[in-house]
């Protein structure tokens, strides 16, 4: 073998190794980490992430008020819009979902996972951003 190819295998080697270090420097973050659902930036419902983490959330609109439903519990926002909201988000430990949304691209929401390797939020037109965030309220990206 040349030098160059051994310089070049050294190198890679080197890049791979701090990519795996990263992740594993990651991977200690995942303990303080929660999903947050948003409406027009105002916090509607906050959870933390575990391994016992299952949620089920509808949201929906009427007379100018939000339902935020978990299991038998109801919590009611005002808001200043007619519009119809709905949505339908599962949250489990290791991803979320958008189930179901009255948005004009209900079928972009559907297949998008929020997981904490893949932590982009997911933004509905209709003002429901679903977000992970950790205890300082930075994303977390794990490469």
């Amino acid at each position: 073998m040349k030098k160059f190819d051994v310089f070049v295998i050294f190198f890679i080697f080197i890049i791979s190794l701090s990519f795996f270090s990263i992740n594993f420097i990651n991977s200690k973050r995942r303990d303080n980490l929660f999903i947050e659902v948003r409406y027009k930036n105002s916090l509607l419902y906050k959870v933390k992430l575990d391994e016992n983490t299952n949620v089920l959330l509808e949201i929906s609109s009427l007379d100018n008020q939000l339902s935020v439903k978990e299991n038998d519990e109801e919590i009611l926002y005002p808001i200043d819009t007619v519009n119809k909201i709905y949505n339908v988000i599962l949250i489990t430990s290791r991803e979320t979902i958008m189930l179901d949304a009255n948005c004009e691209d209900s079928s972009y929401h559907k297949k998008n996972k929020l997981t904490t390797s893949f932590p982009l939020p997911i933004i509905c037109l209709n003002g429901i951003i679903v977000k992970m965030s950790g205890m300082d309220n930075k994303l977390v990206i794990i490469v």
